[in-house]
Order: structure tokens, then sequence, then C-alpha cells
């Protein structure tokens, strides 16, 4: 109800009335055409279960969805300062109310109690796409009917002193500078004086998810619905919608003010002594009343016009930090508060004044490849709120430094206790699969429930944090990039990660997406088994290719459990083991396509009732159905003649290249003067280096590029689409790495176009070397034949020779490929036709 226009003022007579106690009936939402069924009915219930054990301090908040056909979006929030036992009580009773909405395609709900404001939701669509939704939802709201007592109209009091209030609490919540960074974003409070005795509490409060603008307008729909509904110049209540609300009160209510009694004691006792030498003055001194009372008006409208001291206690976490402060709290970057080494960086432990331990990532100053990780992690993790993601408090850059502040988390890394013998007798089979399932929480957050849609493309397992309790927290965004909502594929031209967790197409082709990171987690998953690194399985094992490829046999032989590491001296669930090594081979198949989604992997983790797929090969996997039988041993009779027949440099020179390439390519051109030159040095140089000669002539498009070692750091368009699946994989490198190269260089000069190009020209998830493979196999090489070199190329036999060999450089097995590069050159001059078949390549 409204109140009247005119209030008087009644200092001692006021009775405060505040909402301690609110429960709103949900809003159950319909929608047409969609029938919630009992899978979607189950799932509803278990991620409303979920929300109880998962909105824990500090954040406060836990965004998630599960299902993959019928997917439940479920989201809790508490306000910032709220007791855990208070919240997880509150979001307990929330989520209750919402299971009596079962027949419903979404519902929310906030709650008060004395230490606690919560908020609960659930949707069949994510949270990202329900804007319009929202604003079609009418707020919920609560109030008490007693009005605010003050001596001015209510049009007065808006205009002069609410308004203005209300307006600064909108602005402050919806931006960066007034959120308390280490709990919660978009959050404020205020403190609107209305007389030395007498308050109006306010607080706002958007859900983190939301960008800047669309808190704002949330707000400020709040405040249009209290200037319009009876809530107007009532003493307490709360505005509640889906994705903000308001809440006002006479009282300091907790979990957002901690008022100081003794503050206000001592305002009191100024108050009276100023009153007490006012009246003595007037007493003795009546010339001198006038200016006593300017006296005291002029103090006591200072006193009302500043901040009270319990606001100024406040903290305000800011995201830029000085850095005298980092400097202090690592002691000057002490190498005995050294953590690690991060991305682009060493990492130090930090402790700043008020007890709070942080961990710090300083820039090396040499790395300018850094600078552009640096802005790219701060802008990201700035964005994220999730319990498995690492937590960024702030950032310093002052001259040369540019430092990441981080929540500390002090079991440091995952491979520190994972690979380390002395360590890993602490990771038993409970802690392996909390952190399996708690890691891929957080990575479903990047991909899917995050206001930003995130590929990790770093996920190892020295990226994931271990916290005291061992749950995992994903790190390290440096190499991130974020998706538009509708992007479910990107390209790119510089590859990023780290050997044995990067997949296959995104090596090969540049090509990346959420099932790059699924491919990454599949490893992961098999390291946190095992015990074992990816990249150097081959020096502790050495029937395997890679932890990938010996996982797979043992599937297919049926002895997964063969995995497990020695470690866990079988205690361990064996089904759920299996399981998980199920899972991370679905993850790891060699077609993105049939990988699984982060929500589907988080419900086989965590349901026995759905049946798994059956894996298909990963990349490089053995399996002989691929293998044909060898038909002869002459590539080894070439190389004992060649050995023996002590020739020298110059035999294979331009005319000897020009037996496969010249007569077909436009005399005079740059790539025809390229590949001359390429193939004149590379027979000039072969014997000298006793291995393949690695060179590069030209610049691109017309570049002929085979290696360089002094860029062996960096994958980049000149080296991808060339590099030899072992070392793109697993970093493994060898004179055969360089028989890889060349093969495809000879596709590419048959065919004029670039190995890592064609899949756009071609228009089909493959490359060059596939699509050759694919044509030899059906019995139609020359379809490789680049048109521009004429009919008559199409029947030519040295062409059919040069297609063979370049199949056999490109096998994917490193032993059977031919086994020095002297023997090429025999076979690229030699005119007996009986070579080995090249073996299949998918």
């Amino acid at each position: 109800m409204r109140m009247s226009k005119k209030i008087s003022l009644s200092i001692f007579l006021i009775v405060l009335i505040s909402i301690n106690a609110v429960a709103f009936s949900p809003l159950c939402i319909d929608e047409i055409g969609f029938e919630p069924n009992i899978v979607y009915k189950n799932n509803t219930r278990d991620i409303l279960s979920d929300l109880v054990t998962n909105v824990t301090a500090p954040r406060y908040f836990y965004n998630a969805s599960l299902g993959q056909d019928n997917t439940v979006y479920a989201m809790g929030m508490c306000i910032t300062k709220s007791e855990p036992t208070a919240c997880s009580d509150c979001i307990s009773a929330a989520a209750d109310e919402l299971k009596s909405c079962p027949n419903k395609a979404e519902a929310y709900t906030w709650r008060s109690a004395h230490n606690a404001l919560c908020f609960a939701r659930y949707s069949n669509r994510s949270f990202s796409n329900t804007s319009a939704l929202d604003n079609e939802i009418h707020p919920l709201y609560e109030y008490n009917s007693e009005a605010i007592k003050t001596n001015l109209t209510l049009e007065s009091f808006e205009y002069n002193k609410w308004n203005p209030f209300i307006g600064r609490l909108v602005t402050k919540a919806s931006t960066e500078n007034g959120t308390l960074l280490r709990n919660r974003k978009y959050y404020a409070t205020g403190e609107l004086f209305l007389t030395n005795y007498q308050s109006v509490y306010a607080l706002m409060q958007c859900i983190p998810d939301l960008v800047s603008e669309l808190c704002k307008s949330c707000l400020v729909a709040s405040e249009q619905e209290y200037k319009t509904s009876a809530c107007r110049g009532t003493q307490s209540g709360i505005i509640a919608q889906p994705r903000c609300f308001f809440r006002w009160d006479m009282q300091p209510f907790s979990g957002a003010f901690d008022p100081d009694r003794k503050d206000q004691n001592k305002r009191s006792k100024k108050i009276s002594t100023t009153i007490f030498i006012a009246a003595v003055v007037l007493a003795a001194l009546l010339s001198f009343v006038l200016s006593a009372v300017v006296v005291v008006l002029v103090f006591r409208r200072r006193n009302s016009n500043s901040p009270p001291d319990s606001l100024n206690r406040i903290p305000r976490y800011s995201l830029q930090y000085d850095l005298k402060t980092i400097q202090a709290a690592t002691c000057t970057f002490s190498r005995s508060n050294m953590l690690g080494q991060g991305g682009f960086g060493d990492v130090f432990k930090g402790l700043l004044q008020d007890g709070s331990e942080i961990a710090v990532k300083r820039l090396s100053k040499e790395s300018a490849q850094g600078v552009q990780e640096f802005q790219n992690e701060t802008s990201l993790v700035a964005k994220l709120q999730h319990r498995n993601l690492v937590g960024v408090l702030g950032f310093c850059m002052e001259g040369e430094e540019k430092i990441l502040v981080y929540e500390f988390v002090p079991n440091k890394s995952l491979d520190q206790f994972l690979f380390e013998p002395t360590k890993k007798g602490q990771l038993d089979w409970a802690k392996r699969y909390k952190i399996i399932v708690g890691t891929a929480r957080g990575i479903l957050y990047l991909h899917h429930d995050s206001p930003l849609k995130i590929i990790h493309r770093d996920l190892k397992a020295s990226n994931i944090l271990l916290d005291a309790e061992m749950e995992p927290k994903v790190a390290d965004f440096g190499m991130a990039r974020i998706f538009r909502v509708d992007q479910s594929r990107a390209d790119t031209r510089r590859v990023v990660g780290t050997h044995g967790y990067i997949s296959p197409e995104y090596l090969m082709h540049g090509q990346f997406s959420v099932k790059s990171d699924v491919y990454s987690f599949g490893v992961l998953v098999l390291e946190i088994i095992s015990g074992k690194r990816n990249s150097k399985f081959h020096e502790t094992d050495e029937s395997g290719k890679n932890l990938v490829t010996y996982a797979w046999r043992h599937w297919r032989n049926g002895s997964p459990l063969e995995l497990v590491d020695s470690e866990l001296e079988k205690n361990y669930q064996s089904n759920e083991v299996f399981r998980c090594i199920h899972i991370a081979l679905l993850c790891v198949q060699n077609d993105p396509e049939q990988r699984p989604n982060l929500s589907t992997i988080i419900m086989m983790l965590t349901s026995n009732s759905i049946t798994l797929p059956v894996p298909q090969s990963p990349f490089l996997a053995e399996d002989d159905s691929y293998f044909i039988s060898e038909v002869s041993s002459v590539l080894e009779k070439f190389e004992d003649e060649f050995e023996s027949s002590n020739r020298k440099s110059n035999w294979l020179d331009v005319v000897s290249a020009q037996v496969c390439f010249n007569s077909y390519f436009k005399p005079n051109t740059t790539y025809d003067l390229n590949s001359r030159l390429i193939f004149s040095s590379l027979a000039t140089n072969v014997t000298t280096h006793k291995g393949f000669y690695n060179s590069s002539i030209g610049q691109h498009p017309n570049r002929v590029f085979i290696n360089d070692p002094a860029k062996q750091g960096e994958l980049d368009w000149t080296r991808r689409g060339y590099m030899s699946p072992e070392y793109a994989m697993c970093g493994h490198f060898s004179m055969k790495s360089d028989v890889y190269s060349f093969g495809v260089m000879i596709l590419e000069i048959i065919s004029g176009k670039t190995n890592r190009s064609f899949y756009y020209i071609d228009g089909s998830p493959s490359n060059l070397v596939t699509h050759a493979w694919k044509l030899w196999r059906t019995g139609s090489p020359f379809e490789l034949v680049d048109p521009t070199m004429g009919e008559s190329s199409r029947s030519n036999e040295a062409i059919i020779r040069c297609i063979h060999i370049a199949l056999l450089c490109v096998q994917e097995d490193p032993v059977d490929r031919p086994m020095l590069p002297a023997a090429i050159v025999v076979m690229l001059t030699s005119n007996i036709d009986t070579y080995r078949l090249p073996l299949k390549h998918e």
C-alpha cells in the first residue's frame, strides 16, 4: 500500500519492522511444445541436489547442466557474507521448493532467512539464451506496510535522497569497480542516513554470469518495480527477478552488513556532548547563541553526509594491485617462495598484510608471446566464477612488470602428485575419481555454463591445481580462446598447447573446438588412472607408441585394468575404473564428432544407468585390419646397392628431379624454381648430413618448406602440415620425421594444393595426405594431379611412381617409412616399379 503524502518525524517512538524471513512461492513456468519426461524429471532432481553441496564459500554461486537429450540447466546463489551453514540451509529449502514444480520446463525462487538470502533456478534452456524470457517474468516481491518516517513529503524524500541513493547503488552493483571480486561480482551495499539515529540499508546483486549491461538493466527494472508497486516508501522489502534482486531494510541485515554498535554509541556520545555544550553556552552567553547553533548544525550536517565507519571498513577489492604490495607479499619474488613455472613465467606464494595467502604469476620479461597471454588471461579469468576454476584476485602492470594474482591453492598441481613416486601414494582411487569429475565440471562450465564460451586449449596435469581438500581447479588460461555461443569450430595458423594433450585435428590442421578440450581431458583421465605421462610413455614402456595407443591395445585385448597404476594395489572399484577408461577412450577417438561433450561425460561419470557407446580407434592406434602384407624387401636392397656404389653428392640434380616434376609445371614460375632448388640442394647435402636435409626456399604461398630446427618451439603454418604424427602428438622426432615431411611436399607439388588448406578446397574433414590415400586405394591416383599440368600428365607413370613414394613416406608408423633418404633418391631415379605397398592411412 502507498503511504500518505506527509509523514511526521517521531525519533523516539519509531517502530522498526524488518523482513527477517521470506519464502516466495516458486514461480513455475510452462513452455509451449515442451513436455518434461521421466529423464528430464530425474535430471532436475539430481542437479537440484547438487546445488546444496556446490553453492559454497567464497563465491556462493554454482552454475551447471546435466543430461544430453533432456538437458537441465541449474544455478544457485547466496548473498556475499552469508554464513556457510545458513547458505546451505537456504539453498536446500529453495531446491525443495522447486521440486514442487515437477512437470514444468522452468522454475525459480528466492528465499530469505535471518542470516542468508538465496536463489535457485532450473530450466530446459541454457541461461545464456533466456534473456528475452526473463524480461517477461514478473518480479517477485515482499514488503511490510510500515512506511519510512521522515519530515519530508514522499516525493521530496525520493527526489532529494532516495533516487540519488538508488542510482548510485545500481551503478556500483553493475560495474567492476563496485564488486567484491574475491567473493562476488555485481554486488553492492549502501546506507542512506535519515537522521543520526536512523538509516535505510540496501543491497543489490546480480548473478555473476551477466554482462554489466544486463545486470544494470535488471536492477533498473527492480527500481521501477519499487516505484510503481506497493513497495514504495516502505521500511523494508525484497524485489526478486530471475537474474537480480534488491533488498532494503531499516536494520542492518546479517549477510550484508556487520553493524558496529561501538561506532553508533560513539556517534551518539558526540552528539550528546555537542548538545550539552550548546546548552551551557546558551545559559551563560546569550550573545553566542546564534554562533553555537551554527556550529552544531554544521557539525551535524557533516556527520550525516559522511559515510559511516562501518561502511569504510568494508574491503574494496580491486582488480589492480600496486607493485609494492606484490613485492612485500612475495619477499621481492624470493626463490624460497617460488611454487613453480607457469605458461609464461614463474609462480610465487605471497602473504598479504591481512594474512591472506595468494599465488603470484610473474610474466617473464623476455617473453613477447607472454604479453598476449597475460592480456588474454586477465580479461578471461576475471569473468569466470566456478568452484573448479582457480579464482583470480587481480593483476599488476607497472613498468615492465606484468603480474597476475590468484587465490592460493595449497596442494599445487596434479602432476606433482601423479608423476612423483614419493607422492603418488597420496592419491587413492577416491581422490583420483574426485579429480576426474571435478575437472570435467570445470571444463563444462567453460564450454557451456559460463557467460563466455571458452576453449581452454592447454588442459594438462600441471594446469590442474588441488586445494586443501584435493578439489581440482582448472588453471592457466593464457592459451584460451573465446567462442561465440553459436560457434562450433575455429582455425588458427599458430598451434599452442603441450605435446601429448593436443588433439590430432588441431595439430595437423589447426582446427580446434570444444572437442579439442575433450581429447585433452581423455588423455588426462588415462594419466590419472595409470600414473604415467602420455608424452614420456615410450621411456617407460616400449610396447606402446604412447599412453593412448597402449590403453587402446589393452582395451581391444580385453585387459583394460592392466593400465591401472600399481600404486593403487587393487584398492579401487573395478567397475568404476573400467568405466573411466571407457570414457577416456571415447574422448580420444580420432573423429572429433564421435567424442562426447562434457555434459554427456559428466552424466557418464556419475550415472551407471547410461549405456556407453563402443569407442572407435584413436589416432595412431594399432589395428591389424589397417595393414597390408609387404610384397618385397626392395627398399632394403636399394639401400645396400646405394651404400656400395660410393656415389657422391651431385647425382640427384635438377635433371633427376625433373624425372617426376619438370615437364608438368609452367616454365620459369616461382614454384617451379623453388622445387628445383630444394631438390637440387637435397641431393647435394644428403650425404653430408647422413639424414634428411632441412631447408626452406621462397616465401608463402610459393614456399617449399620441410623443417627448420631453429624454430622447433613454434607450430605455425609453415610447419604444421608437414609434421609427422609421432612428432605432432608425442614430441618424438627422428630422421623418419623428415621423411614424412618430404612425402607431404611431393603430394603438394603434384596436386598444387597445400596439406593444411586442402580441407577447405575439398570440403570434407580430411587433409591432402588422407585424400591421396583414398584415391590410391580406389585406383584413381591421377585424380590428385594438378589440372594446370595438362591432360598428358594424367597417364604419366613417373607421376604414379612419385605418388607411390610419397605415400610410403607418409605412413603413420615411422618404422614403415623408407629407412634412408638415399633409398628415396634411388626410388625416384630408378625404372624398377616393384615397391612395397603403402600401409593404410586414415
